[in-house]
């Protein structure tokens, strides 16, 4: 699949324009060796997630993180750290976040059931080598892709403390090294 007919996909998932946040990355979802996958984006985002999509590149990460941190008022979650912590230290490994369902919201009992159609395109169109799944629904939606790549399950990250991180790093690490 090229990044072309992936984003045409997409679109006929997700829709144009989009309140979703399917995923965030830099660049090309096929470039990234590694995703970590939570439940759903705790941040509503105003506005189209396709105006941070740049047609033959991909995600425009630095782009969001900039309208990320200006919509939380200069904020950053516990979970938003971790997920960032994790991606600095694996650099210049590529790593996609991503979440089993689209739909942001601040509690998980706004939306029990998730919809996990946008992730499961991501998925399915996506060779990661890692997947890091935090948090006990991610964990399980991932459990029969654990035969296709390395699945590293944890706690949500808002209880993940650094030695845990430390080790999710290096199991990532050797993974990637193997």
């Amino acid at each position: 699949m090229t990044l072309d007919q992936f984003e045409t996909g997409l679109s006929n998932v997700i829709g144009r324009p989009s309140s979703l946040r399917p995923f965030v990355c830099d660049g090309s979802p096929f470039d990234c060796e590694v995703f970590i996958v939570g439940y759903n984006p705790a941040t509503a985002m105003e506005g189209d997630w396709w105006r941070f999509w740049k047609a033959g590149y991909g995600f425009q990460k630095e782009r969001w993180w900039k309208e990320y941190i200006n919509q939380r008022g200069g904020e950053i979650s516990k979970t938003r750290k971790r997920i960032e912590a994790i991606v600095a230290d694996l650099s210049p490994v590529r790593v996609l976040e991503a979440n089993i369902d689209a739909r942001p919201s601040k509690q998980k009992s706004e939306y029990p059931t998730p919809v996990t159609t946008p992730f499961d395109f991501l998925l399915a169109a996506s060779a990661p080598k890692v997947v890091i799944a935090h948090g006990t629904d991610a964990v399980a939606h991932l459990q029969g892709w654990a035969a296709i790549g390395k699945l590293i399950s944890c706690k949500h990250f808002i209880y993940v403390g650094r030695e845990r991180t430390a080790s999710i790093i290096a199991e990532t690490k050797a993974a990637l090294a193997s």
